[in-house]
């Protein structure tokens, strides 16, 4: 579902984006005031530009109905109701342990609020979230909320309210520490603004500080990739970094040699997008626009860019773009598939398309109306809330929870007040 962050997207076809030659450190790159954890690269074949033959292969099939639904394995699918929380006011946690079909109340004894930002830890076992706590309209301060599918396993930690944004990135890849991103204040200001993350261990307390300067660091003040004061998205490896160069180019960036990996230059990329790091901190997403150069009422497609750590590149094939789209773009955990929750026009329902990096192709499940989606922990399976076809519901239409079966391409309903899916959590209630 979407966060209090939404990533905002500019869609639409590309051409010619080379790597550029990797540079030497600058003499103003500051190294981090803690170790790094380090990881083995792993290998990521470029590939061709796929055929533009199609949009998506289309998968649409029944929905069916099943007292007892297939789930590959066990573990707990956490919901929220947000209803309360679009009108201003709170919002319910629930979970439902799956394959038992056991929908009830999850941390109940929270204090009324909003909740946001889910994250989960990589081995599926940890739930993050911001509690923003509510004495009716009044707000009292916010929360980090670490819980597993066992209630009693719930752990508080005060925000830092003088120090974090409320921006609660995700997890790094050792499932060890949580990115949150600082709090804008007048050091971060061109020319002498760092792009700063912080790393909390969630378990410990402890928080490191990272702190970089990076070459012709962006200038373009005050809204960099839609977000006061941040022009950077570091990598859950925390090996590499993606930052906009002055407004004018995207550069990847190894944070360990200290030197440019790759660069995309657009003259709109501020108005685009923030690049999306992939769950195993390995491809580096973003998108491309055609015509390139033109203007955004002009472009008329667009494509995904997955560069790898090596600056390797491959693309995925084009979808339509108008002006003012909006999409919201994620992964699942195992890095094969990129989600994307979009709509192709004004009159058009927002529906969900995979690309899977694998058979580098769309796949449309002929979902509408979508929130989420939720993936397993094993990425075989995820959970949508999406609008249910007439003809499945007696020629009522309305809205479902789904349980989405990603190589078979079935999807079944769950028999469960339509609620909105946040989390897939390893273990049992």
């Amino acid at each position: 579902m979407l966060s209090r962050r939404t990533i905002l997207v500019g869609l639409v076809v590309m051409t010619g984006c080379v790597p550029r030659a990797p540079t030497s450190a600058p003499t103003n790159a500051v190294a981090t005031d803690a170790p790094l954890p380090t990881v083995t690269p792993v290998d990521f074949t470029s590939s061709p530009t796929p055929k533009d033959t199609a949009i998506a292969r289309r998968v649409c099939p029944i929905h069916e109905l099943e007292s007892a639904p297939e789930f590959y394995e066990s573990g707990v699918v956490v919901f929220a109701n947000m209803t309360g929380q679009m009108l201003g006011t709170d919002s319910d946690l629930y979970s439902l342990s799956v394959p038992e079909m056991t929908l009830q109340p999850f941390l109940a004894d929270l204090s009324r609020g909003i909740f946001t930002d889910f994250r989960v830890s990589p081995e599926g076992k940890w739930l993050a979230f911001v509690h923003e706590k509510l004495d009716g309209q009044h707000m009292l301060g916010h929360d980090l909320i670490l819980a597993t599918s066992h209630p009693e396993d719930r752990k508080s930690v005060p925000w830092d309210e003088k120090s974090w944004a409320y921006d609660l990135n995700g997890w790094t890849t050792d499932g060890k520490g949580l990115l949150i991103t600082p709090r804008f204040s007048d050091d971060m200001r061109p020319p002498e603004r760092p792009d700063a993350i912080i790393i909390l261990d969630p378990f410990t307390g402890r928080q490191q500080r990272m702190s970089l300067l990076f070459p012709n660091a962006g200038s373009f003040y005050p809204d960099y990739w839609k977000q006061v004061g941040m022009s950077a998205v570091y990598a859950p490896t925390l090996n590499h970094v993606a930052y906009l160069e002055d407004g004018q180019a995207v550069v990847l960036w190894d944070i360990k040699n200290l030197r440019e990996v790759w660069r995309f230059t657009d003259s709109q990329l501020a108005e685009i997008e923030v690049p999306t790091w992939s769950p195993d901190g390995q491809i580096l997403t973003l998108v491309e626009l055609d015509p390139k150069g033109a203007v955004l009422s002009q472009r008329s497609s667009f494509r995904f860019l997955f560069i790898s750590v090596n600056g390797e590149v491959s693309r995925s094939t084009a979808l339509p773009y108008f002006a003012g789209l909006n999409p919201h773009v994620g992964w699942s955990p195992d890095s094969r598939y990129l989600y994307l929750v979009w709509t192709a026009g004004d009159n058009e329902p927002v529906t969900l398309l995979l690309w899977d990096t694998v058979a580098q192709e769309f796949i449309d499940y002929c979902l509408d109306d979508v929130t989420g989606p939720v993936w397993s922990p094993d990425s075989r399976q995820f959970v949508v809330r999406a609008a249910v076809p007439s003809e499945s519901s007696g020629g009522q239409g309305g809205y479902q929870d789904l349980l989405v079966y990603v190589e078979q391409g079935r999807v079944l309903e769950l028999n469960t007040t339509p609620l909105d899916p946040v989390a897939w959590l390893r273990g049992t209630p």
